[in-house]
Order: C-alpha cells, then sequence, then structure tokens
C-alpha cells in the first residue's frame, strides 16, 4: 500500500469571510481566511469575484513552496455571488466549506501532507460551498 494519494480536490474550511468593495468604482468581493482540511498543514487565502458576463465558476489555485498558503482566486456568476452575499449574512456555529477540483493531481501523504518540488499554479474546473444555515 502507497504512504501516497493522488487527489484534485481542495477541501476548506471558512473562518473568517469578509465583504470588500475596493477602489473608486468600489468593486465588490469576498475575501475568506481559510484552513485546509484535505490537507494537514497550511491555510487558504480566497478572493471570491463576481463577473456579470461569466456563465460558470473559474479561477485558480497558486501554491507557494516557501510557505504554507494556497492562494485561491475564484471567479463566479454575479447571480451566484449574490446568493453566496444572502445566504452567508445568517450566523452559523458550522463554519462555510469551500471544495474545490483542480486540472491536475496532487501527491497527499496519508497523513495529510502534500508533496510539492516547485511553486503551483492550478486552473479551478469545479467548485462546491456549502453554507451552514442553521
Amino acid at each position: 500500500m502507497s504512504d501516497w494519494q493522488q487527489t484534485r480536490d481542495i477541501s476548506m474550511a471558512v473562518q473568517t469571510l469578509d465583504f470588500h468593495m475596493d477602489g473608486a468604482e468600489l468593486q465588490p468581493s469576498f475575501r475568506a481566511s481559510c484552513n485546509l482540511i484535505n490537507i494537514a498543514r497550511g491555510r487558504g487565502q480566497v478572493i471570491i469575484i463576481p463577473d456579470k458576463s461569466a456563465k460558470v465558476i473559474s479561477g485558480s489555485v497558486n501554491i507557494l513552496i516557501n510557505k504554507p498558503v494556497m492562494e485561491v482566486t475564484l471567479v463566479m456568476p454575479q447571480s451566484r455571488f449574490d446568493d453566496v452575499l444572502r445566504l452567508a449574512r445568517g450566523s452559523s456555529q458550522r463554519p462555510l466549506v469551500l471544495s474545490l477540483t483542480v486540472d491536475q493531481d496532487l501527491a497527499v501523504s496519508v497523513a495529510g501532507d502534500l508533496r510539492i518540488n516547485e511553486a503551483m499554479t492550478l486552473a479551478i474546473t469545479d467548485c462546491h460551498l456549502t453554507i451552514p444555515l442553521k
């Protein structure tokens, strides 16, 4: 049995979620700080940006080699962004969970350690967001 498995899934528990309005045009975005769930060490820094012309969610994950941080940029259709804003307003004891599927395999040990040899930028091919309501 191998101590390493291949996965294309990155799951994160959202610890903080802030709504931002930036620049002269007050461009809205969400900024989230997350703990990784299926990878043992590290954090996720997520920016979610609405796009009125987008039909599907897209984005990228930058995995840094020099620190245990994944930088995620997620672009979603404006209507989905509005849904998240509306639903995330309710308070819950449980964290939101963001699950991303990326376009390349990642080597993760059974202990949850991620093995990479260099910084990587991965395209997001699918996304699931669980927003606890109660």
